[in-house]
C-alpha cells in the first residue's frame, strides 16, 4: 500500500529535525485547508492531524460552520485587510 502524502511530509519533516538536531515535537505541521472539502479534510483528520488554515476569511468562517470536529486548531494565513481582522479573531 503506498503511504499517503500526509505520511511522506511527516516522514520528511521527522528527517529534517533528526539532521538539523532539532525536537520533532517542536514542528507543528500545519495543513493548508485552501478549496478542499469537509470530507477530504476528515480524511486528513482521520490520520491525526489537527491543525488546520484558511487563507481566505470567508473560507475560515465557513470550516466554522460545517461541523468538522470541534478539536481543529484554525489558523489563518497570508495578507489580510484591516477590516476583516475583528471577523477572523
Amino acid at each position: 500500500m503506498a503511504a499517503s502524502g500526509l505520511t511522506v511530509v511527516r516522514a520528511a519533516i521527522a528527517q529534517a529535525c533528526e539532521r538539523t538536531g532539532v525536537a520533532g515535537d517542536s514542528v507543528d505541521l500545519v495543513v493548508v485547508s485552501k478549496q478542499r472539502s469537509a470530507d477530504e479534510l476528515l480524511g486528513v483528520y482521520a490520520e491525526g492531524q489537527r491543525v488546520f488554515a484558511e487563507n481566505r476569511e470567508q473560507g475560515l468562517k465557513q470550516r466554522g460552520d460545517s461541523g468538522l470536529p470541534d478539536d481543529i486548531e484554525w489558523h489563518f494565513v497570508g495578507p489580510l485587510q484591516s477590516r476583516k481582522i475583528a471577523s477572523v479573531a
